[in-house]
């Protein structure tokens, strides 16, 4: 709205002063959780880590609290 009101001020001149101006913009909330799959190891170099339970093991325990972690 506030991006239509300036092109009326500035780009058309149909009004004099935008009434919207003032009005503060929500700040946009981008994040997200996102987890390792298998095929990103691989791109990463992490393949072993799927399949040595010293490394995935003690991994799954430590994310199994965390929002949409491991069981």
């Amino acid at each position: 709205m506030k991006k239509a009101f300036n092109l009326a001020v500035k780009e058309w001149e149909w009004i004099k002063e935008n009434p919207v101006a003032k009005v503060s913009m929500e700040e946009e909330n981008n994040k997200r959780d996102r987890w390792l799959t298998e095929q990103d190891s691989e791109v990463v170099g992490l393949q072993d880590a799927f399949h040595d339970p010293e490394v995935f093991t003690p991994l799954s325990r430590e994310l199994e609290g965390c929002s949409g972690g491991f069981g």
